[in-house]
């Protein structure tokens, strides 16, 4: 199983969930502070999926990368995979991890 962070996302490989809807872009997340964006590159292969807010999936057949301004690329090959946007607790909230 791959597992890979990149700013404020976690990318778990795993099974595709059942029911998700494809999504109109390749953009998985923006940037709270900056106004960057992670975004799936690929092939045509490649679908990305909308979940609940904060949760994206990706299907590829010939794999992707996952590029945003201020990180490293990351490379992932063929498969499902989950895309979360990481939490953080504090005593008020748990609430998503800031980019």
């Amino acid at each position: 199983m791959t597992m890979k962070r990149q700013g404020d996302l976690l990318i778990i490989q795993t099974t595709l969930k059942k029911g998700l809807t494809k999504s109109k872009s390749r953009i998985v997340a923006y940037g709270e502070i900056t106004g960057h964006k992670h975004e799936v590159v690929a092939k045509a292969g490649t679908i990305v999926f909308d979940d609940i807010p904060g949760k994206k999936w990706v299907c590829s057949k010939d794999g992707f990368t996952l590029v945003h301004d201020e990180h490293a690329s990351l490379q992932f090959p063929a498969g499902d995979y989950e895309i979360r946007r990481q939490q953080e607790y504090s005593p008020q909230e748990i609430r998503l991890v800031a980019d």
